[in-house]
C-alpha cells in the first residue's frame, strides 16, 4: 500500500498522506465504513464523490479497492480542498 501512494502523491506530501491512510483504513485498501460508503485506503465516500470519479473515469465503487485508484482520487481531492474532505491535516 505504502508503494501506491509513494507513485501517486509526490514527495513532500508522503509522510502525511500515509498517515491519513493508516488512520482512515489502518492501510487496508479493502476497508469499507461509513456504513460500506466509504471504501479503500483513505476512505473516500463514493456517493459525495462520484461527479469527480465519473470524471476520473471511475465508474463502480469497486474501482476504490484499486490502492493506486483510491489513492489518485485522494490526491486530486487533496489538490482541490486539501485536507477538508478528511476533517485535518492528518
Amino acid at each position: 500500500m505504502l508503494t501506491a501512494i509513494r507513485q501517486v502523491w509526490p514527495a513532500a506530501h508522503h509522510d502525511s498522506a500515509i498517515r491519513l491512510a493508516r488512520l482512515e483504513s489502518g492501510l487496508s485498501p479493502t476497508a469499507r465504513g461509513c456504513a460500506g460508503a466509504c471504501i479503500g485506503l483513505f476512505q473516500i465516500h463514493y456517493t459525495a464523490n462520484r461527479r469527480l470519479m465519473a470524471a476520473m473515469g471511475i465508474h463502480t465503487p469497486d474501482q476504490l479497492l484499486d490502492p493506486v485508484v483510491n489513492s489518485t482520487l485522494a490526491y486530486r481531492m487533496f489538490r482541490e480542498s486539501g485536507w477538508r474532505p478528511w476533517g485535518n491535516q492528518p
